[in-house]
């Protein structure tokens, strides 16, 4: 990922990050709001054992799935989204991909839509190349 599509993911205007193994974290501004978005892999973690653990923690989880076309064929991966009921502002998204990787967005405005972002960034993490 680079950082002008983090940047235009989280609609900022400015991007630093921050290295905190085994994750790595940005601080995306803009005027009016800022938007933190962490990415982390695993190539332990199942998406089963994520679902677990969110919903262990509380949190609501949904399936979805991450659909592309490329090269006249429809590509899937499998995923879920983890809100937080008590926090409208926090959202992540994960993807099974030779493991997975997840993002996780909060956003205290709620402008973007953190799970829009999560979203975007993920289905641009993973390769979905047949």
């Amino acid at each position: 990922m680079t950082h002008e599509q983090i940047l235009k993911a989280a609609d900022a205007d400015t991007l630093t990050p921050h290295l905190v193994p085994p994750a790595r974290t940005w601080n995306a501004q803009r005027a009016d709001s800022e938007t933190d978005p962490t990415f982390t892999f695993t190539d332990t973690d199942s998406l089963q054992q994520i679902w677990d653990q969110a919903r262990a923690q509380g949190l609501h989880t949904e399936h979805m799935t991450v659909v592309r076309e490329a090269l006249g064929t429809t590509i899937t991966a499998t995923g879920l989204y983890v809100r937080d009921p008590g926090g409208p502002g926090f959202c992540q998204v994960s993807a099974a991909v030779n493991g997975s990787i997840t993002w996780r967005v909060h956003n205290p405005t709620h402008t973007p839509d953190p799970c829009a972002i999560a979203l975007d960034l993920a289905t641009q993490t993973i390769d979905l190349a047949p």
